[in-house]
């Protein structure tokens, strides 16, 4: 049992529930009901005669007050994507209710985690803090390339950078034109 999360509604829906169709939906295994909380079940075998059972929840956090809605959750994982624009308190009750399903009587190797991605945020934001200053000993951070990288006093597309087999070949170097540093 996975839940996903933005920070409201109309974002999750555009973005994470668009994308998800786009790729999870497109192979036909399992069912996306919209009805709240929007959920994606499926169930099917795998080679080693193990079976999958899945169950992902999607649902929008937008205020301190959206706790509620975490409260009693029996998770297995999450992913909180856009972090940044989460609410700590959001986040850390979030976290709390993850690795409490399924049983590990019933399970004992489930894995359990919590996946949060982000843009990048200010440094006095609680989410760099604790990237950069506070972080947790259980906690791995990776830092994805930047798409263009400072040259000879000059802005150049970074070859190096992630995600550009998925763009079009000029996408940032066609977004450099009239850009302050």
């Amino acid at each position: 049992r996975i839940l996903i999360v933005r920070n409201s509604w109309p974002e999750l829906e555009t973005t994470v529930i668009a994308d998800w169709n786009q790729t999870i939906g497109a192979t036909g295994i399992g069912e996306l009901k919209r009805t709240a909380p929007a959920t994606w079940r499926a169930e099917f075998p795998l080679g080693d005669e193990t079976t999958v059972e899945a169950e992902v929840l999607f649902m929008g956090f937008d205020d301190p007050g959206d706790q509620r809605k975490a409260r009693g959750m029996q998770l297995s994982g999450a992913w909180l994507n856009e972090a940044a624009e989460l609410n700590k308190a959001n986040v850390d009750l979030i976290m709390s209710r993850v690795g409490r399903y399924p049983p590990k009587s019933a399970v004992p190797k489930a894995k359990r985690f919590v996946l949060m991605d982000s843009n990048a945020c200010a440094r006095d934001h609680w989410l760099a803090r604790l990237s950069l200053e506070d972080r947790p000993d259980s906690w791995d951070i990776f830092i994805q390339p930047g798409a263009v990288r400072r040259v000879h006093n000059k802005w150049e597309v970074y070859q190096g950078a992630e995600n550009r087999n998925n763009l079009p070949d000029d996408y940032y170097r066609n977004r450099l034109g009239g850009k302050s540093d």
